[in-house]
């Protein structure tokens, strides 16, 4: 199996900011094309077509808990020439990546986190999963875990063939 190479971007990081209704869009996006290539590198075909399912879900997400859906983005038009408009949100930024996560009392969710193929590999998930977190808390590990964290309960769903996502 040969190993594709991605362009990666020359330009400085991409900033981290929460979302706003109007990146959604271009959430579904990012989600998309995320999703395509894991597809991809799973030698599957394609098949998603319907974003609105996922835009409807982002939305709600966004109006139940806005303070842990975060957006990291570049300057559009720092990249005009390689920018897919639909990718484009809030005040002409493109959006790279996005995570939400939801809090009910003491329980935390990674509801989602997805990165755009050309910017994965550099520490952006990382970087927005710690702005969903609740301040000051860390998911704690091992044996020690009920006690380390004060209380909370952190959980995630996802599938075992994605061990760099992991």
């Amino acid at each position: 199996r040969i190993a594709r190479v991605r362009p990666r971007p020359t330009a400085p990081p991409p900033a981290l900011r929460l979302a706003r209704p109007d990146d959604l869009e271009a959430c579904t996006h990012v989600w998309r094309a995320a999703l395509a290539e894991y597809l991809l590198r799973l030698n599957q075909p394609d098949v998603l077509t319907d974003l609105e399912p996922i835009r409807r879900l982002l939305a709600h997400l966004l109006s139940t808990d806005p303070e842990r859906f975060w957006v990291a983005t570049r300057p559009g038009e720092a990249e005009a020439a390689t920018v897919r408009r639909e990718t484009i949100g809030h005040d002409g930024e493109r959006v790279v990546g996005f995570a939400s996560a939801n809090v009910r009392g003491s329980a935390w969710f990674l509801a989602m986190l997805f990165v755009d193929p050309p910017d994965q590999g550099r520490g952006l998930g990382s970087a927005l999963f710690e702005r969903t977190l609740p301040p000051g808390r860390r998911p704690a590990a091992g044996p020690a875990a009920r006690t380390a964290d004060g209380g909370w309960t952190f959980g995630t769903a996802t599938d075992s063939v994605q061990p760099i996502s992991n």
